[in-house]
């Protein structure tokens, strides 16, 4: 569901929350006394963007796991952890998305998730500035939207040819071929312009791929 403004808008002289979570990552580095209890030492604050590239990494490495329940867990946190990205630092995303996507199993996988889950934040955050009532946005929050959508538009070049190679997966893991035909929809649907020297090669694999899909559904020795 949508977040709408309160009737009446927001007071733009107010700072926004996007804002306020900013400064307090900057002052939250560092070594805090603690004041007194049963604990007694220092605690120590790591910058935020460190803290969230630990935690991909671990997200990482519950996708690589053999247990289902972590894979599961997978599933459930990154979409919400790519968003905390997005907002803190984008560059800490482009650089995992870089090293991870033209990867071979779980880091493409990975990666190719939270790619498809920025695009689709990103489109979704863009259109909702646009139809926002004069006033009804906390301050700078359409500005911070514009750069996001530019951001993620700039660096999509990087990915138009891995998105192609995972379709072409679809023996060694049918989860990213499918993952991959997904992108690949998006990129060409809502960044035709960006992705048009791409478009052939990518409407030909995600041909390929429901072609394939077609196929198993009417083999008779194809055990489900």
């Amino acid at each position: 569901h949508k977040h709408r403004p309160p009737q009446g808008g927001v007071d733009q002289s107010t700072p926004s929350l996007l804002d306020r979570l900013s400064d307090a990552s900057d002052s939250m580095s560092g070594q805090i006394q603690h004041p007194g209890g049963d604990f007694k030492g220092t605690v120590q604050f790591e910058p935020l963007g460190t803290v969230l590239t630990r935690i991909l990494h671990e997200v990482l490495n519950s996708a690589a796991d053999v247990r289902w329940e972590l894979r599961r867990m997978t599933l459930q946190v990154l979409p919400l952890l790519t968003v905390a990205s997005l907002w803190h630092d984008t560059a800490l995303l482009e650089q995992l998305w870089s090293r991870w996507l033209p990867a071979e199993g779980p880091p493409a996988f990975v990666a190719a998730l939270s790619i498809r889950e920025a695009l689709l934040r990103t489109l979704e955050y863009s259109e909702f500035a646009s139809a926002a009532p004069p006033g009804a946005l906390a301050r700078g929050c359409a500005d911070r939207v514009a750069a996001l959508s530019r951001r993620l538009a700039a660096f999509l070049p990087r990915t138009l040819p891995s998105i192609g190679s995972l379709i072409d997966r679809q023996r060694a893991s049918l989860r990213s071929c499918a993952l991959g035909v997904e992108l690949a929809v998006i990129v060409q649907c809502r960044y035709g312009g960006i992705a048009a020297e791409w478009q052939q090669d990518h409407v030909s694999k995600v041909t390929q791929f429901f072609t394939h899909i077609f196929s198993l559904a009417h083999d008779p020795s194809f055990a489900p």
